[in-house]
């Protein structure tokens, strides 16, 4: 399925270090069962040090999605299984593309990727697109890119590419295409041609669902979908009726109302008597999905206790 634009990485990262540790303990057992207890140990807190700090790579966050998402704290050690490290490049007449890391949920995915950029072309040129493909079938959603951070010394560009469906998207696979660097604003093809990328959502969702089957007005809200990211909210109604809200947020424990930034509508199901269709939201900076208390949709509030 393909998505139109609008407003506009672990397969294989550490792979040599944790083969060779593997590989290691698997065929040196022998040898190290011949050893003195003293120095077995030593080995074995060595290979357990060494496997630590591999760890700590494996997990590592990147600085830019993670102040981008206001991540920080305990935060990080809570949402690292969220993330997934992908490191996967392409170059193309000197200028290197790596797709890096990924951190999403159900529904919602963002996707850092760096463009260096060789020596003898101008550092401020941009890709021409960016275009996102997901294999879900009978599904809807939106993706937008912005190139978020420009670094001169390493001639690097950071871009966060923001994905999401209707349907959920971890266990499909995603390709992006960039295409053709060009100058600014946008007049010469500077390098001509197509980064191509593919690869398996696959990281743990911290989604909580919510099942309310409660009437707003004329509506019937089915359910809410929070997660650190973002929101979805199922609303039902009759064929003829406005499925559109005036308003949504939640509300935390504190009392405080996380920022929104974007609302969208994705999908459009149900049958000849009831219409269905997701509404979805993204917060400004994560938050703690366990801290919710309510939602607010048109201005009725709705406790929400998991299901």
């Amino acid at each position: 399925m393909k998505f139109n634009t609008f407003n506009g990485a672990m397969n294989g990262i550490c792979a040599e270090f944790v083969t060779d540790a593997m590989y290691y303990g698997e065929n040196r057992r022998k040898r190290l069962l011949r050893l003195p207890v003293a120095a077995l140990i030593a080995v074995i807190t060595a290979l357990i040090l060494a496997l630590a700090a591999g760890a700590s790579v494996i997990f590592g966050w990147d600085g830019v999605l993670k102040d981008y998402l206001g991540i920080s704290g305990t935060r990080e050690d809570e949402l690292r299984n969220s993330v997934m490290e992908i490191n996967q490049s392409q170059t193309i007449d000197g200028l290197t593309v790596t797709v890096r890391q990924a951190f999403g949920d159900a529904h919602t995915v963002y996707v850092l990727a760096e463009v260096r950029v060789p020596e003898g072309l101008p550092l401020d040129g941009r890709l021409q697109s960016i275009v996102v493909n997901i294999d879900t079938k009978n599904s809807s959603g939106s993706y937008n890119f912005a190139c978020m951070n420009i670094d001169e010394e390493s001639r690097i560009q950071t871009y966060l590419i923001t994905f999401a469906s209707d349907k959920k998207i971890i266990g499909r696979h995603m390709t992006i295409t960039f295409d053709t660097y060009v100058s600014l604003p946008y007049v010469e093809k500077l390098i001509t041609g197509s980064w191509n990328f593919k690869f398996k959502l696959n990281y743990a969702d911290a989604s909580r669902c919510f099942v309310l089957n409660e009437k707003c007005g004329n509506l019937t809200i089915k359910d809410v979908i929070i997660s650190p990211a973002s929101i979805m909210i199922s609303v039902e109604g009759l064929p003829d009726d406005d499925l559109s809200l005036d308003e949504f947020s939640i509300i935390l424990n504190d009392g405080s109302e996380p920022e929104i930034i974007r609302y969208q509508y994705l999908g459009n199901g149900g049958g000849k008597e009831k219409k269905v269709i997701s509404i979805y939201g993204k917060f400004r900076k994560v938050i703690d999905e366990k801290n919710v208390y309510a939602v607010s949709i048109n201005g009725q509030v709705f406790v929400l206790d998991s299901k």
